[in-house]
């Protein structure tokens, strides 16, 4: 039967979906459980939300763990820079972990270690040619061609006076700010969305400014923006956190109802647990205090074509049919499979190809 949370993929990874419940269990539980912990620590730093040694050092992690670099930058740059919906909004990569057969026997009981040599390798490649070269061929990609008709001018006007309306309430709510903490509670976010709607429309590019926030020119703003993302959230993350025995599915969830309405990311975090992060947390700090991006750029490591081969044929792990293994896959970025994330094939390609095979 499905998991709610995890679902098998078509090379024997594992996806993770944002209603992702506790530690999954099948067996043995305390291994299985730990198992799944450390998987999550690795997957957090390949998500792109950290990175520090040489190439030398951390390209050995890699191979180590039985992972190809195609893949794994792949993923670093997904994750990073998300994609744009067609109203050039940024769409979160939905993150996974790739499948690592032999990960107890490689990281032994040293997380910390290994998450350091990971956030290294993060780290260069972010620093190397191959990843300008690429976030600046996704930045072109994703430039808008076209801007939304404007409004009227009296719709605006009427805009503005909601907005006027609305600060003049906010004002006089705050004048007693414990009296009327429930009323502010409600006016402020109403307050802040007219203001951001308002913006917008009043904007005579609204698509191109978004593209240049989500993209701007000089990618080391989008790494800082997510580093501290995750430095934010790792914050608020309880390691203590009390789980529910296994259900019937093998599944635990948070004791606290709260943290299960947490996002995938926050359940991440917990899972890769607080050694695991707190190397993670004091490796962004650092790498924070100083330039985000060298100005002199490095070259990053690349398969040899037997691995990239390997890559490309990878089967169904053992066990696991056609229907199994799709279910549940969201194949936008390539999540789920051992592959590099891909983007949606466009339907004027897929007629392209059905024509040429119609040929054929």
């Amino acid at each position: 039967m499905r998991q709610e949370g995890l679902s098998p993929t078509r090379n024997g990874g594992v996806q993770v979906r944002g209603t992702l419940d506790g530690p999954y269990d099948s067996g043995n539980k305390s291994n299985e459980i730990v198992t799944m912990r450390t998987k999550y620590a690795l997957f957090l730093v390949s998500l792109g939300l950290l990175s520090f040694t040489t190439y030398t050092v951390a390209e050995d992690i890699i191979s180590r763990l039985g992972m190809k670099h195609a893949n794994v930058q792949s993923h670093i740059m997904a994750n990073f820079t998300g994609s744009f919906t067609p109203e050039f909004e940024v769409r979160e990569t939905t993150f996974f972990y790739p499948r690592i057969p032999n990960i107890k026997a490689i990281i032994g009981n040293d997380k910390a270690a290994v998450v350091r040599d990971f956030c290294q390798y993060v780290k260069d490649y972010v620093n190397s040619e191959e990843f300008l070269t690429e976030y600046q061929a996704r930045r072109a990609s994703a430039k808008p061609t076209y801007e939304p008709e404007r409004i009227d001018p009296s719709s605006l006007e009427n805009m503005r006076t909601v907005v006027r309306d609305l600060e003049s309430q906010m004002a006089e709510l705050k004048r007693s700010p414990m009296e009327n903490a429930q009323a502010i509670a409600v006016y402020e976010p109403m307050l802040a969305n007219q203001k951001a709607t308002l913006a917008e429309y009043e904007d005579l590019t609204p698509n191109k400014t978004k593209w240049e926030k989500n993209y701007p020119a000089d990618p080391s703003i989008v790494i800082r923006r997510k580093l501290q993302e995750y430095l934010d959230l790792v914050a608020t993350v309880d390691f203590n956190a009390q789980l529910t025995a296994p259900d019937k599915y093998h599944i635990q969830k948070f004791a606290n109802p709260d943290y299960e309405r947490k996002s995938a990311h926050w359940k991440a975090c917990f899972r890769a647990g607080k050694a695991a992060n707190d190397a993670t947390s004091l490796f962004v700090k650092e790498w924070m205090k100083g330039e985000i991006i060298s100005g002199v750029k490095g070259k990053a490591p690349k398969d040899t074509d037997a691995a990239s081969a390997a890559t490309r044929n990878t089967s169904l792990a053992p066990g696991l049919s056609d229907d199994t293994a799709q279910d549940g896959v969201q194949n936008e970025a390539g999540e789920g499979s051992d592959a590099a994330p891909k983007e949606k094939a466009s339907l004027l390609g897929k007629l392209k190809r059905a024509k040429a095979l119609l040929k054929d």
